[in-house]
């Protein structure tokens, strides 16, 4: 029994929840390299869907795709509600 319930919590996780979440990433990262262009400087944007703050400090490394130090911060009610930090991350 308890192997059916992985294969199905997998296949969902897979299927349903994984090509969205990468759909979503992509488009974030169009709207941040739109609206910044290609830069080392730092900026920001503000992801309405998410609620989302997403600062990033260092700017994009436009030889590697890289965006250096990346914090986003999700609010929920006009609070904080959740915080995270990436020393890089790939576009």
């Amino acid at each position: 029994m308890l192997g059916i319930f992985v294969s199905c919590g997998s296949i969902l996780l897979n299927e349903v929840i994984a090509p969205g979440t990468n759909d979503r990433i992509k488009e974030l990262q169009a709207a941040a390299l739109k609206q910044q262009g290609v830069t080392e400087k730092p900026f920001s944007f503000y992801d309405n869907e998410t609620e989302s703050l997403i600062f990033v400090k260092d700017g994009l490394d436009p030889e590697k795709g890289i965006l250096k130090n990346v914090w986003i911060t999700q609010y929920f009610n006009d609070k904080e509600a959740f915080f995270f930090y990436s020393k890089r991350s790939a576009c």
